[in-house]
């Protein structure tokens, strides 16, 4: 597969030196860019998080905060929701996948690459290439890519928003393993009173792009 970009014209490649709490935490930290008609495009961000902590992002720049977490089956799960919504606080509700009643089998990505859509999107983040390709390659070069980039690399994919299955959704929505607060079209989703509809439900099995 290429990994080249369609031709820019009047284009020119720069050094961008501008530091930021990456590049002190990262000593391969640096950037180029593509300048097509006065607009920066960068094309190969070598960057890589290896090494990171969040204790070392949070204690180089007051714009990183740690968000607070509550575990699914909390007592007072529901209480702390309407807490954190009250305040603006962002909060992370997690280990839902350990619910008793979590399907194991069809929130994977096995069952996705048999049951989606065949096709996906996805974008090269060097070059930032867009391109499509089949699901199953998509997924095949995501498991075989290394967690952390190197400076000779010159394919990372995201695979850019899909479609969440219809199966997930249905699950998602008459489960009641999630509370329905939660769920797109629940009692707190504004976007359903809108005069068009509007679906925004989309799956990021990220965990185990990286795991399986």
């Amino acid at each position: 597969m290429s990994n080249t970009t369609a031709p820019v014209s009047h284009s020119e490649l720069r050094s961008d030196t501008t530091r930021s709490p990456a590049s002190d935490l990262n000593p391969y930290y640096g950037r180029h860019s593509i300048v097509n008609d006065g607009a920066r495009y960068p094309t190969k961000p070598l960057i890589s998080t290896k090494g990171w902590t969040l204790a070392q992002l949070i204690k180089k720049s007051p714009n990183f905060c740690p968000v607070d977490r509550v575990r699914f089956d909390d007592p007072m799960l529901i209480q702390t929701i309407r807490m954190y919504e009250d305040s603006g606080a962002p909060l992370i509700i997690e280990g839902f996948h350990e619910h008793d009643s979590w399907p194991t089998d069809l929130f994977t990505l096995d069952w996705l690459s048999e049951h989606g859509k065949p096709g996906a999107f996805a974008r090269n983040v060097h070059t930032w290439a867009d391109f499509d390709l089949p699901l199953s390659e998509l997924i095949h070069k995501l498991r075989a890519t290394p967690v952390y980039a190197n400076e000779n690399e010159t394919e990372r994919l995201y695979g850019k928003d899909a479609e969440c299955p219809h199966e997930w959704a249905t699950w998602l929505s008459t489960s009641s393993v999630l509370p329905s607060d939660l769920l797109p079209h629940g009692t707190n989703d504004y976007l359903k009173y809108l005069s068009v509809s509007s679906f925004t439900l989309c799956g990021y099995p990220y965990n185990q792009l990286r795991s399986e």
